[in-house]
């Protein structure tokens, strides 16, 4: 037994700083090492996920992560066969027949001080993983600056171009809040009516054409708004309204695809309700 007793002082003195969390003051042995070789690999996980993302565009950066990354690489470098061996002892002593209650509160007593040294090498080492984390956090935030008004609409455009009406609401909604003297805004707040006229949202949709026209009236999507609440008009069978508004296409957009389509649709309403 005390064979075991000093190979197990031994492995833990030889055992290098590592970086497992501090863990209860009773717990099983074998789950305490378990534990420890799982934080292992997970410290050097993020360690390697860090050095990454750099992208190797800032040296000094890139030469602390590759420094800490050789400082862990040391120091957990034999840990696996550290801890196998510390595993053997502790079955060892546990098994054995003729084993003393005073060997095995030798062995807790040292894993007691192991405990003490790697939370004392935790602490360390997540000092300055989180300062190296918060330093590439910085740098990634300064390498890419918020998006601008062209990169907002355009992402809005393609959510609604692919069938995702309500996140295009939700993008055109906040580039009119962020943006609202942009060129671009009178084609925002028309989109927004053709994302709700997709949903079937028509009295929505004819309020949001509305409000080009009146925000914007002389904006190159008055014409299609004009045609669009026609439209919508037409979906909620206000016959009288849409006859209103396809009218006003042919008169206020002359020779525009939107005054021919208009006249077609004021061919297709009910013959009775024309008038109406």
């Amino acid at each position: 037994m005390k064979a075991s007793s000093a190979l197990l002082l031994v492995v833990i003195l030889g055992m290098v700083l590592v970086a497992p969390p501090a863990y209860p003051q009773k717990v099983d042995e074998k789950v305490l090492l378990q534990n420890l070789s799982v934080d292992m690999i997970n410290l050097k996980n993020t360690l390697k996920q860090m050095q990454d993302a750099s992208d190797h565009k800032n040296a000094e950066m890139l030469k602390a992560i590759q420094d800490m990354t050789r400082e862990v690489s040391t120091r957990f470098g034999s840990m696996d066969t550290n801890i196998q061996k510390l595993n053997e002892s502790l079955t060892g002593i546990k098994t054995s027949d003729d084993k003393s209650q005073r060997d095995i509160q030798e062995a807790r007593t040292s894993l007691e001080a192991l405990r003490k040294i790697v939370d004392e090498g935790f602490n360390g080492l997540t000092l300055k993983t989180n300062s190296l984390t918060r330093q590439l956090n910085d740098m990634k935030s300064a390498e890419q600056p918020l998006p601008g008004a062209g990169q907002v609409f355009q992402q809005a455009y393609g959510e609604l171009d692919s069938g995702f009406p309500d996140l295009a609401i939700s993008d055109f909604r906040e580039f009119l809040k962020t943006y609202p003297n942009d060129l671009r805004s009178p084609a925002a707040q028309y989109y927004i009516g053709e994302a709700l006229f997709a949903q079937k949202k028509f009295p929505e949709a004819a309020s949001e054409f509305d409000t080009v026209l009146t925000k914007y009236p002389d904006s190159d999507k008055k014409c299609s708004a004009l045609y669009r609440k026609g439209q919508a008009l037409v979906e909620q069978k206000l016959t009288a309204q849409a006859k209103v508004a396809f009218t006003a296409v042919g008169k206020d957009c002359p020779n525009t695809q939107e005054a021919a389509n208009a006249a077609a649709d004021l061919k297709k309403l009910p013959a009775g309700q024309r008038g109406q």
